[in-house]
């Protein structure tokens, strides 16, 4: 199991999306089709887009956890250290740049676009699921594109949908992808970054207040004091309840992301035909490691699987900031 699995599960985040699979299976696996290589070919696909949506969504969520870490450990201590220095009179915040500065803004562009993609993919796995795509073609390569679509499509989604759909994009979606395209294709957000002193000692680099379509760099405000990190938290949580909302209209059940259900197509070494290969899924301090074998026989599929359980002694790293 991913990284991932234990973290979502302990704070209950998109096992209902994680249901989607089960659900998937049953609703065209338990009814008679003469098809069946089309459904299985439909779900390994299926199956592929879920699994990169959590990897995308754990990736977001990390990035998140590795911000607040930086903010409250090493910039909280290398300010601290400094902070005698300053001669702080009623200053209510000061510019502040270092090289831990550029180490916490570097997450802001990879968190901005991967909630980008999370925002499309949702609706590519959605209109799998409800068998909606089918009736048109393959998504297309760019966005433009890929927008026309959602748009012809979007009548046939079921209407609680379509609502919590729009509601989101009003209060939430569309904000954050503005950020994202601003930052994109025209210049960085990366101008207000402060040490903050009141109301509280904290750093934080700060969003503009509205973004407009091919707005001058001269018509951006900061009034409103938009905290990135607290606005980035924010707005993956939207986003995942905008998820599980639109699966609990469809009825799909919460599931636990379990052993098994990595984020890795593990079914594509049942049917390796090339000899022997090894695969290896580390998990704390140890370490499995999995033998798919042939017996020799290239034209078969795999005869053996062995498990052997090691210990791992390096389980995690931390960046050494001197």
């Amino acid at each position: 199991m991913h990284l991932s699995g234990y973290e979502f599960n302990r704070e209950k985040l998109f096992l209902r999306f994680n249901g989607l699979n089960h659900k998937f299976m049953k609703k065209n696996f338990t009814k008679s089709n003469e098809d069946k290589e089309y459904l299985e070919k439909k779900y390994k696909l299926f199956e592929l887009y879920q699994d990169e949506f959590l990897f995308r969504s754990y990736y977001a969520y990390s990035i998140l956890k590795r911000m607040r870490l930086l903010k409250e450990t090493a910039l909280k201590a290398q300010f601290e250290g400094l902070r005698s220095q300053f001669k702080i009179t009623d200053e209510k915040e000061i510019l502040y740049s270092s090289f831990m500065t550029r180490e916490y803004i570097y997450f802001v562009m990879p968190f901005l676009n991967t909630i980008f993609i999370l925002q499309d993919r949702i609706m590519t796995l959605l209109s799998e699921f409800l068998n909606i795509q089918d009736k048109y073609d393959k998504l297309p390569k760019y966005y433009y594109d890929y927008k026309k679509k959602i748009n012809k499509i979007f009548p046939l989604f079921p209407k609680p949908i379509q609502t919590l759909l729009i509601n989101y994009w009003e209060k939430h979606g569309n904000f954050i992808r503005q950020y994202r395209n601003l930052d994109q294709h025209q210049y960085q957000l990366y101008y207000h970054s402060f040490y903050r002193l009141k109301p509280k000692e904290e750093y934080v680099l700060y969003l503009p207040d509205k973004i407009t379509r091919n707005m001058g760099l001269h018509e951006i405000t900061y009034k409103k004091k938009i905290i990135a990190l607290d606005f980035f938290e924010k707005e993956f949580r939207a986003f995942h309840d905008f998820v599980e909302n639109m699966l609990k209209q469809i009825k799909v059940q919460p599931y636990e992301i379990k052993p098994g259900s990595s984020f890795s197509p593990l079914e594509r070494l049942v049917n390796y035909k090339n000899g022997d290969i090894l695969s290896t899924m580390i998990i704390g301090n140890e370490a499995l490691i999995f033998r798919m074998s042939n017996e020799n026989k290239p034209d078969s599929e795999a005869k053996s699987l062995t498990i052997q359980k090691v210990r791992n002694n390096i389980t995690s790293f931390k960046w050494e900031f001197k």
